[in-house]
């Protein structure tokens, strides 16, 4: 029930704490649990762990920063990344990603100092309609060999460990969530007019999130 609580645009504009509130309320002492649960009062944030803290600075409750996006999606958080990616993608494989449930891209490794973790992945195709077709949000993004990536992910994606690279390669695994077609495709032309793009993306890219929502 809370999950429907933040679907209402009043309750999703909350700020944070409120929202911690809502999902965590404090409870009075009981027989059953003496100690109760006090009041969330503040929130720590660091290397993709929530902490909710009440008023003596004892934690209320621990997540990944991926349990607490799911907790208040579809809710912003506060601590989304300002960055968004942006992932050109065969036709023949978007279909596959939505009709075979795929949450895994596999590709070279770019932007490898940064943590994509929560952050907004937005899959580009160039037929039959050239623009932004999807948009989903990262899990993870994981480095490592065809082999190793593909033992530990497998058929998560569409393609194959040949398809991945070769013996010695280096590549990346991106996973994703919440993966979701657009009602109606931001256009290629949309997105060069407004900044986003320079050009038709040939691979894996970082963006501007910001400027991106306003063009969407």
């Amino acid at each position: 029930m809370t999950k429907l609580l933040f679907y209402d645009p009043d309750t999703s504009k909350l700020d944070v704490i409120n929202k911690a509130k809502h999902l965590f309320p404090s409870i009075i002492g009981s027989s059953y649990n003496p100690e109760g649960r006090k009041e969330v009062t503040q929130i720590q944030y660091n290397d993709a762990t929530i902490n909710l803290l009440d008023s003596d600075g004892n934690s209320v409750h621990r997540c990944s920063f991926h349990s607490w996006l799911n907790l208040i999606y579809p809710a912003e958080s506060i601590y989304d990344p300002r960055t968004a990616y942006i992932i050109p993608i065969r036709p023949q494989f978007l279909i596959q990603i939505f009709q075979a449930g795929k949450t895994v891209y596999y590709g070279k490794p770019t932007c490898t100092q940064d943590d994509m973790r929560g952050a907004s992945v937005l899959f580009y195709a160039s037929r039959p309609i050239s623009g932004v077709v999807a948009i989903a949000r990262i899990v993870n993004r994981y480095i490592g060999t065809p082999a190793q990536l593909y033992n530990d992910l497998g058929i998560r994606g569409v393609l194959t460990l040949e398809q991945i690279g070769g013996e010695g390669q280096i590549r990346q695994a991106v996973e994703y969530d919440f993966l979701m077609p657009l009602r109606q495709a931001i256009s290629r032309s949309d997105l060069l007019s407004n900044g986003i793009l320079n050009g038709t993306p040939q691979t894996m890219h970082s963006i501007s999130l910001e400027r991106y929502m306003k063009s969407s």
